[in-house]
């Protein structure tokens, strides 16, 4: 939870959260995710209690009686009122780097997959940027 965590205290726009019911454990069946709904249902209630999560529901995984419980628990639950504070900076699928100035120098790129579009590689390769 701790990318929620970092949401509540800077996110300016509602939260919503749609977690799978676990991570995958993978069977000889397929896949299999194993939060019971009981588990889902405390989890998605300290999500709208601790960090204002204004939306829930379900992915992977999920049932009928998963998201029943999930809506028995946080129905009518108050939003947390949050105050954000916003922080300019970049960030990635994997996080956040604020724009702060220290005593080094910040260097911002970005690394470029030219294995998955060939229209990318040649458009590389040629200095068409």
């Amino acid at each position: 939870a701790e990318h929620l965590r970092y949401l509540s205290r800077h996110a300016r726009v509602p939260i919503s959260v749609m977690p799978n019911a676990g991570l995958p454990v993978l069977t000889s069946d397929g896949a299999h995710y194993p939060l019971s709904p009981a588990e889902l249902a405390d989890a998605q209630e300290a999500f709208v209690r601790d960090y204002g999560v204004s939306l829930v529901g379900g992915c992977c995984g999920t049932t009928p009686e998963h998201l029943r419980q999930v809506v028995e628990r946080v129905r009518g639950a108050a939003v947390l009122d949050r105050r954000p504070v916003s922080e300019p900076g970049a960030s990635s699928l994997y996080g956040h780097v604020p724009f702060r100035q220290d005593t080094s120098y910040l260097a911002i790129g970005e690394r470029t997959n030219a294995n998955g579009s060939r229209k990318f590689r040649e458009a590389m390769l040629e200095g068409r940027w």
